[in-house]
């Protein structure tokens, strides 16, 4: 009885990814979630009890995920501060193994989360992690100096975002690595140097 339950709550799933990366939140309907299920309305509504569930249900750990290695990344990142001319390029390495490893796991769900919840609560996600990423430039590049340049902070938190969030949608898992470390290198390589 368990395994028909786990059945039918993954058809349920695939079917809502599938919907949400077509149409995205606003257009998909939880009917059409359901017909291509192939699981009656009324039960689909036991498994989740709205479509903001049910997104949430796709989305809410690829988030989490994205957040913790957001922050993982930094801890890593903090720990080679100034040992050695190459630093950039082991941390370009780590972080950029570590954002395609998630990739391959989240992939389509991280392209519903960026691209298809236009009208969910996670709508403006790409903003949050611009805010996050922004104040930990103002952390990391301006530490101990006098002033801070926070508009530079914010367009280069702006872009590396979304370069970064770029790479993993459209890019090959093959070339998404080589792709992040050029974007690190081309960001932060004698970053100190130039500001």
């Amino acid at each position: 009885m368990q395994y028909q339950k786990e059945d039918v709550r993954k058809r349920i799933v695939d079917a809502a990814k599938t919907e949400f990366l077509r149409v995205g939140f606003v257009r998909t309907s939880m009917l059409a979630v359901s017909n291509r299920a192939h699981v009656p309305i009324g039960n689909l509504y036991r498994y989740f009890s709205s479509k903001a569930a049910l997104f949430d249900a796709i989305v809410g750990t690829a988030k989490d995920k994205l957040i913790d290695s957001v922050q993982e990344i930094c801890a890593y990142s903090g720990n080679y501060e100034g040992k050695g001319k190459n630093t950039i390029l082991v941390i370009a390495e780590a972080v950029s193994s570590a954002l395609t490893e998630f990739a391959k796991e989240y992939g389509k769900e991280l392209k519903i989360l960026l691209e298809k919840s236009a009208g969910s609560e996670y709508a403006d996600f790409t903003d949050k992690i611009i805010v996050y990423v922004k104040e930990l430039c103002k952390e990391k590049l301006y530490a101990g100096k006098p002033e801070c340049n926070d508009f530079l902070c914010e367009l280069i938190a702006n872009n590396i975002t979304r370069g970064i969030f770029r790479i993993l949608i459209e890019c090959s898992p093959e070339e998404q690595h080589t792709q992040l470390v050029s974007l690190f290198i081309f960001y932060f390589n004698h970053l100190e140097d130039r500001l």
